[in-house]
């Protein structure tokens, strides 16, 4: 379960459609990145990576495309797009995306920073995050 709860749809949210990569299965929900071809892939951002990456809020079945974000959002999403327990991650803390979910960016290393904490709400299991852009 995922929810913008700010920023989308407005002027100011950026989105785009693509189609998944040969292979790839994508969600809603998900953060994703385009291959060298311009299809979507689950995303694992690492060190030295500059991609822009996309949250995906929807697919259109018939054309198999997905919507992507990659404008400043605030979304809320549940346990199933973060990549550890939502009492492990801290108010302002950084995210980087591991197999297409949130993650903490390791300390010391540069990895892509996507999104910030800006609340979390450990007894309903959602953290509430930041789309940086």
């Amino acid at each position: 379960m995922y929810q913008i709860v700010k920023g989308w749809p407005s002027n100011a949210a950026l989105d785009e459609n693509v189609k998944a990569a040969t292979g790839q299965t994508i969600v809603e929900g998900q953060v994703i990145t385009k291959d060298s071809d311009g299809a979507a892939v689950v995303a694992s951002l690492a060190a030295g990576d500059d991609k822009t990456a996309y949250f995906v809020i929807g697919k259109e079945t018939l054309t198999g495309t997905f919507t992507g974000l990659t404008g400043k959002f605030i979304a809320e999403v549940d346990a199933d797009h973060l990549a550890a327990a939502v009492s492990t991650y801290a108010i302002d803390e950084l995210l980087t995306a591991t197999t297409g979910k949130f993650a903490a960016l390791t300390a010391g290393a540069p990895e892509q920073a996507i999104a910030r904490v800006v609340g979390k709400d450990a007894v309903n299991g959602k953290l509430r995050v930041i789309w940086l852009g």
